[in-house]
C-alpha cells in the first residue's frame, strides 16, 4: 500500500508541475514510423490478407489501391484477429489506416499492446495481472470509414487487433507504431571481441533512450515516472551513451522543486540520498559550474538533515521508506546494512560537493558524519545488494566481499537495478572478469528469451521451460512474462524496458573500455581499461570538449597496449596499459609506427621466406592532420635483449628517405631453417620529426629445406580394402599417435615442425600445442603439403619425462571433398579418397639446450598408435562421432609407458606405427566429369613442403542460443539467430552410454523441421556418447558445419533443456576486423553485416 501512496502522490506533484496549455514549449519528442515485421497470429477464421499489413505503404489513405485490404471478420462464434510484432521496443502509438467503407456504419476495433505477444493476447485482470495502470493497453476504438485512427500512448511491442461487431469487418491498408523518442546522437560507442557483450550494450543503450521523454522515465508501459534512485544507472548510460542531455537536470530539478524539505524524494530516504549522487555523476561528467551553484540552496539543507541521521554511535537512523530494491527488501538486515554504506557515501559526495561551492561549514558537517557511519559496518546478511553499498563505501574490503557474498550463487540475488552496483563492486575487488560473466548470463538471458530492452525484473530461475517473449505459450510451458516477477510488478504488470536495468551499458563503456573523469568536466580523463578475457575493446566516451576515442589489445602476456585520441582541453591519464598514442594537451605531434606484421601476419611461426617482407601502419593525433612517415629505420636481433641501437645483431637498415609503410623486404644478416628474428621499427613524419620506437614484434622461419626435415612419414598399418560403395558412408576412426621422451637439462627454447596428410592437432604432455584448427590446411597433396611449426618452450619448462602426441583425420586428403559423393567424382565414385587413402604424419621437434646444445624429436616407426580412441568418426562435411567411454587416460602424458601402454595400464590398443610407404597402394578406377582413368590409391610423398602462408582458422567467436524449442517430444531445436560456419559445444549431464545427437541446419521448414535438404549428400551431424558421472563438455575438432539451427536428440522429452546445453563456436581464419560501418538505416546497418557473416 505504501508503494501505491508513494505512485500517486509522484503523479500528483509531476502534474502540478507540468507546462500549461499555451505555453508554447516545443516538445523534445520527435515521432518515426515503425512497420511490422511479422504477424505471429491471426484467428483460424475470420481473417484475410494479412500480407498487406507487412508491404510497404505510402502512410497516407487512398481513395483506390492497388492490393486489398487486410480483412478481419468476426461472427457470433468467432473473434477474428491478428497479432502483430514490430521487431522491437517501442514507446508511443499505433496508427490503424482504412480503406473506403462501403456502407460508411461504424466500425469498432479492440487494441491491445503487449510488450510480449502473450501480453497482447491478454484480457484485462485475472491471474496474470495484465492492467491499464500507467498507460491504457487494452481499448475498444472506432475507426474512420476512411483515413487513420491512432491509439496510445503505451510502451509496447506486439499489438493485437480484433474486429468487435459481428458482420462488421475491420479493413486495414497499414497498421504502423509511431515511435516517440529524442531525436539526439550516440556518441559514445562500445566494441569488444564478444559479440554478446556488443549487443548488451546497444540494448541497454535503447532501453535507456526509450525513457529519455520529456523526463527521465523509469519505464515506458508502467512507472512512466521520475523515480530519483531508479535514474542513478540512468543517469550513467546516459553520459557513457549520449553525453549531456537536459532529460537529466530537468529530472532532477522537477523532483526538487516537487519535494519540500524535510519530504523525502518519491517518499523514500534513499532516493534522496541518489539525487546527491547524481549529481555528483553530472558535475563531474560535465562540470556545469552554473548549475551546481543553482542547486546549493537545497543540497545544502538536504545534507545537513541527512548528517543528523548519523547517530552519535555512528549508526543510520534513517526514517521514511527504507528501501534499496524490491528484491532485497525482505532481508531488512541487508537493507540497514546498505542503508548505513549508502549514506556514507552520500556524505562522502556532499563533503566533496560542498568543497568544491566553497561552504567549508557543511562541508565539514558531511565529513564529521561520514567518518562516524564508517565505524560501523553492519553485517550484509548474505544480501547482495547491500554488501555491494558497503564494499563501495569503503567500510568493507572489496575482493573478500566479491569472493564471500557477491560471486557465490552466480546471479542469484542480482537484481537489473542493483545489479550496477554488484558490478560496480565487482570491478573495485578486481573481479572484472566475474562481472563480464554476470553481464553475459544474466543480462544476456534476458536476449536469449527475445528481449530487445532490459526488464524491470529478471531472474535465470524463472527461463527454465519458459517461452520467449517473442513466442506465443503453448501448453505445458511457462510465460516468461505473465508467469513471473515479483513484488509490485507480478505477472504482465513487470515492465521489459525499465531504465535503471541499463546498467551493463554505463559499466562496459567505464570499465572495459576504462574511461572516466578524473577531474569535474572531463579536463582530465582516466584511463584504466581491464580486458579480462576479451581480446579487445575500442569505442568512444562523449566529454563537453568532444568524445575521446579508444582502442585496447590485451597482449599475449596479458598486459594491454591502448590506443587513445582525445579532444583538445583533455589530458589522459593512463593506467593499468601500455599508451601506445594518444591525442590532446599533452600528446606528441607526429607518426607513430604499429600493428608490425611479417608476410602481412602478426607474429607468425614458420614463414617460409629467408627474406620476408616487414609492414606497419603509422597513426597521428587527430589534431595533427596530414601527417605521413618521411622515413624510417628498422632494428632487427636475435634476442628482445639486443633490440636496442647499437647491439641489434641480425639488421639496423638505418634511416631510409621513403613514406613506405608495405612490404619492405627484410635485408640483414642471412636467415637460416628456424632462425627467430625480434624486430621493431621508428618513423620520421613530414616535419623530420622521429617517433619513439614501436612495440616489438617476433617472427619465425619453419623448415625451408627438404634436407632440414629429419624424420620420416609414418602412419597406422592398414590392410584394409579401399572404399568402393559410394552408397554407404566410410567413416573411420581418427587416430591417435604418440612418442614418449625425456629432456635431462634446462630447454632454452623448443619448436615443433609438423605436417599431416589429413588433419592433426598436436599435443605435449596432455596439453594442445596450439589453437588452431585443421592444421596444416588444405592443398593438392601430390605436389605439396603445408608445414605449421610452434613454439613449445612452455610445455618443456620442467626437465624429465614427456610426451608428444598427434590425434589425425582424414581431412581433405582422404575425407569426402565437396560435391564429390553427389557427382559420383574420385576413386569407385565414392567422393573421398581423392589424394590418397591413409593418413600420415611427418613431424621434427627441435630442442635447444641451455648449454648450446640441440636435440630432435622426429617421426619414425618408434612411434606407437592406435585407432582405438574415442573419436570414432572424424570427417570434414559429414560429421564427427565421440565415444566418450573409449576415451584412453594420459594417452600424450609422460605416465603413458614405453611399451605402448597408457596411465591406466591398457597396451592392447596400442600398435607401432610404419614408414608410410610400406602401406600398399591399390588400383582403382577414378570417375570425374565426362571422364574415369586408372589410378594408384595409396601414398605418394609430396614433391615439396612449404609454410602455410595465411592466417590459422581458429574458434573466433562465441554465439549462445537465442531459443529453444521442442518440435515433437525429445527433438530440440536451437536457434542460434545468426547463420554462420563452425560447430557447438555440447554440455550434458547424463547416464553412460547416453548418445546426444547434434544434426545442423541453415534454416527450419514451416512446420518447425530442420530443413537438410539445401546440404545435399553432407551429413553434417555430431554424436556424443557420454561416459556418465557429472557435467560434460565436448566439442568436435575435425569438422565443421554451415548452419543456425541445431537439431539435438537424446535428452529427455517434456522439459526444455538450457540454452546453454549448446554454445555456437565460430571457426574462420583469424583474420581481424579492420573496417566497420553503421549508420541510421537499420536495414543497410544489417546488410553490412550481412555481408561480414558471408
Amino acid at each position: 500500500m505504501q508503494y501505491v501512496a508513494v505512485m500517486v502522490w509522484l503523479l500528483m506533484v509531476a502534474g502540478a508541475a507540468a507546462d500549461q496549455p499555451g505555453t508554447g514549449k516545443r516538445s523534445p519528442i520527435t515521432e518515426f514510423f515503425v512497420e511490422p515485421v511479422r504477424v505471429v497470429w491471426q484467428s483460424e477464421q475470420g481473417v484475410s490478407d494479412t500480407q498487406i499489413l507487412l508491404a510497404p505503404q505510402p502512410g497516407q489513405p487512398l481513395l483506390e489501391s492497388r492490393l486489398p485490404p487486410c480483412v478481419i471478420t468476426t461472427t457470433p462464434g468467432s473473434t477474428g484477429g491478428v497479432l502483430l510484432d514490430f521487431g522491437r521496443e517501442i514507446q508511443g502509438h499505433v496508427r490503424l489506416s482504412t480503406p473506403l467503407n462501403p456502407g460508411k456504419e461504424p466500425v469498432r476495433a479492440r487494441v491491445r499492446f503487449g510488450e510480449s505477444a502473450s501480453e497482447a493476447m491478454a484480457d484485462l485482470g485475472g491471474q496474470k495481472n495484465a492492467g491499464n495502470d500507467h498507460a491504457v493497453r487494452d481499448q475498444i476504438v472506432t475507426l474512420p470509414w476512411l483515413g487513420t485512427q491512432t491509439i496510445g500512448p503505451s510502451g509496447f511491442r506486439f499489438v493485437r487487433i480484433d474486429a468487435i461487431d459481428p458482420d462488421r469487418p475491420v479493413r486495414l491498408t497499414q497498421v504502423r507504431a509511431v515511435l516517440g523518442i529524442r531525436d539526439v546522437p550516440r556518441l559514445g560507442s562500445f566494441r569488444c571481441s564478444d559479440e554478446r557483450l556488443n549487443r548488451i550494450w546497444e540494448v541497454g543503450a535503447d532501453t535507456v533512450h526509450l525513457c529519455m521523454q520529456d523526463y527521465l522515465w523509469d519505464g515506458i508501459k508502467r512507472d512512466r515516472l521520475v523515480w530519483i534512485g531508479d535514474m542513478h544507472p540512468e543517469v550513467s548510460t546516459i553520459n557513457a551513451v549520449f553525453g549531456f542531455n537536459d532529460v537529466a537536470p530537468a529530472s532532477l530539478d522537477l523532483t526538487r522543486d516537487v519535494t519540500p524539505l524535510p519530504k523525502w524524494m518519491n517518499g523514500i530516504s534513499s532516493y534522496s540520498m541518489w539525487w546527491v549522487l547524481i549529481h555528483e555523476e553530472m558535475w563531474m561528467h560535465h562540470g556545469d559550474r552554473n548549475y551546481l551553484e543553482a542547486q546549493q540552496p537545497y543540497l545544502a539543507a538536504l545534507l545537513e538533515r541527512l548528517a543528523t541521521l548519523v547517530g552519535p554511535d555512528g549508526r543510520e537512523q534513517i526514517d521514511g521508506m527504507r528501501f534499496l530494491d524490491w528484491p532485497s527488501s525482505p532481508n531488512q538486515q541487508g537493507v540497514t546494512a546498505g542503508l548505513q554504506a549508502l549514506l556514507v557515501m552520500t556524505l562522502d559526495a556532499g563533503t566533496r560537493l560542498m568543497t568544491e561551492l566553497g561552504d567549508d561549514r557543511v562541508a565539514g558537517i558531511c565529513r564529521t558524519a561520514a567518518d562516524r557511519g564508517r565505524k560501523v559496518v553492519p553485517e550484509a546478511n548474505g544480501s547482495k545488494s547491500g554488501a555491494a553499498l558497503v564494499a563501495l563505501a569503503g567500510m568493507r574490503d572489496a575482493q573478500e566481499t566479491a569472493d564471500a557474498v557477491l560471486l557465490p550463487g552466480g546471479s542469484t540475488g542480482v537484481s537489473t537495478f542493483y545489479g550496477f552496483y554488484v558490478l560496480n563492486a565487482l570491478a573495485k575487488g578486481g573481479r572484472e572478469k566475474a562481472a563480464l560473466d554476470l553481464i553475459r548470463t544474466y543480462w544476456g538471458g534476458m536476449l536469449d528469451l527475445g528481449a530487445t530492452t532490459f526488464w524491470e525484473d529478471f531472474d535465470l530461475a524463472w527461463t527454465k521451460n519458459a517461452t520467449r517473449i517473442d513466442e506465443l505459450v503453448p501448453e505445458g510451458r511457462k510465460d516468461i512474462h505473465g508467469d513471473c516477477g515479483a513484488y509490485c510488478y507480478e505477472g504482465f504488470r513487470h515492465s521489459l524496458c525499465h531504465g535503471w536495468a541499463s546498467g551493463p551499458t554505463a559499466w562496459l563503456s567505464r570499465h572495459v573500455l576504462g574511461v572516466s573523469p578524473a577531474a569535474p568536466g572531463f579536463t582530465t580523463a582516466r584511463i584504466a581499461p581491464v580486458l579480462g578475457d576479451l581480446d579487445w575493446a575500442e569505442g568512444s566516451y562523449p566529454t563537453p570538449q568532444g568524445p575521446i576515442r579508444v582502442r585496447h589489445e590485451r597482449r599475449q602476456d596479458g598486459t594491454i597496449r591502448s590506443w587513445v585520441t582525445a579532444p583538445e582541453g583533455v589530458d589522459i591519464e593512463a593506467v593499468g596499459c601500455t599508451l601506445m598514442a594518444a591525442a590532446g594537451d599533452g600528446a606528441a605531434p607526429g607518426v607513430m609506427p604499429m600493428s608490425l606484421k611479417c608476410e602481412w601476419l602478426e607474429g607468425p611461426e614458420g614463414i617460409g621466406s629467408r627474406e620476408p617482407r616487414l609492414s606497419w601502419i603509422v597513426t597521428a593525433p587527430d589534431a595533427d592532420r596530414g601527417q605521413r612517415q618521411s622515413a624510417y629505420r628498422i632494428l632487427a636481433a636475435s634476442e628482445p635483449a639486443l633490440l636496442e641501437p647499437g647491439r641489434a645483431d641480425r639488421w639496423d637498415s638505418g634511416r631510409v628517405d621513403s613514406g613506405e609503410t608495405l612490404g619492405i623486404a627484410y635485408a640483414g644478416k642471412p636467415l637460416a631453417s628456424g632462425d627467430r628474428v625480434c624486430w621493431k621499427v621508428m618513423a620520421w613524419d613530414r616535419d623530420d620529426r622521429e617517433s619513439a620506437w614501436s612495440e616489438p614484434a617476433a617472427f619465425s622461419l619453419g623448415l625451408l629445406e627438404a634436407a632440414d626435415w629429419k624424420g620420416r612419414w609414418i602412419a597406422a598399418r592398414d590392410q584394409a580394402p579401399l572404399h568402393a560403395e559410394p552408397r554407404k558412408l566410410h567413416l573411420p576412426p581418427a587416430r591417435q599417435y604418440r612418442k614418449p621422451f625425456a629432456t635431462a637439462k634446462p630447454v632454452k627454447r623448443a619448436v615443433l615442425h609438423g605436417t599431416a596428410l589429413g588433419i592433426v592437432d598436436w599435443s605435449i604432455d596432455g596439453r594442445r600445442v596450439s589453437e588452431d584448427l585443421f592444421e596444416p590446411g588444405w592443398a593438392d597433396y601430390h605436389r605439396r603439403v603445408h608445414a605449421r611449426s610452434h613454439d613449445v618452450t612452455g610445455l618443456l619448462a620442467a626437465a624429465g619425462p614427456h610426451c608428444l602426441g598427434a590425434t589425425v583425420a582424414d581431412g581433405w586428403y582422404a575425407g569426402y571433398v565437396g560435391y564429390g559423393l553427389l557427382v559420383g567424382y574420385g576413386p569407385h565414385k565414392t567422393g573421398r579418397n581423392i589424394y590418397g587413402k591413409t593418413p600420415a604424419i611427418l613431424c621434427q621437434l627441435d630442442i635447444d639446450y641451455a648449454d648450446g646444445s640441440r636435440e630432435s624429436i622426429v617421426t619414425d616407426p618408434s612411434w606407437q598408435v592406435t585407432d582405438s580412441g574415442p573419436t570414432r568418426e572424424a570427417d570434414l562435411l559429414m560429421g564427427e562421432r565421440y565415444d566418450a567411454r573409449r576415451e584412453l587416460a594420459g594417452w600424450d602424458t609422460p605416465s603413458a609407458s614405453g611399451d605402448g601402454g597408457s596411465a591406466s595400464g591398457d597396451t592392447s590398443a596400442w600398435q607401432a606405427a610404419v614408414l608410410a610407404e610400406t602401406n600398399a597402394a591399390e588400383q582403382a578406377p577414378f570417375f570425374e566429369p565426362g571422364l574415369s582413368r586408372e589410378v594408384r590409391v595409396g601414398f605418394v610423398k609430396p614433391a615439396e613442403i612449404v609454410s602455410y602462408a595465411a592466417p590459422p582458422i581458429r574458434i573466433t567467436q562465441e554465439l549462445a542460443a537465442t531459443r529453444v524449442t521442442e518440435w515433437k517430444p525429445g527433438i530440440f531445436i536451437f536457434d542460434f539467430g545468426q547463420n554462420f560456419a563452425g560447430v557447438v559445444q555440447l554440455k550434458v549431464t547424463a547416464a553412460a552410454g547416453t548418445e546426444i545427437t547434434l544434426r545442423h541446419g541453415e534454416m527450419l521448414h514451416s512446420d518447425g523441421r530442420l530443413m537438410t535438404e539445401n546440404l545435399r549428400k553432407a551429413r553434417a551431424t555430431d554424436t556424443y556418447v557420454c561416459k556418465g558421472g557429472g557435467v560434460e563438455t565436448w566439442t568436435p575438432r575435425f569438422t565443421y558445419h554451415g548452419f543456425q539451427f541445431v537439431e539435438v536428440t537424446g535428452l529427455p522429452a517434456g522439459t526444455l533443456p538450457p540454452l546453454d546445453t549448446v554454445m555456437g563456436l565460430v571457426l574462420h581464419n583469424d583474420t581481424p576486423l579492420v573496417g566497420r560501418f553503421a549508420c541510421s538505416d537499420d536495414l543497410l546497418t544489417r546488410f553490412w553485416q550481412n555481408t561480414q557473416w558471408t
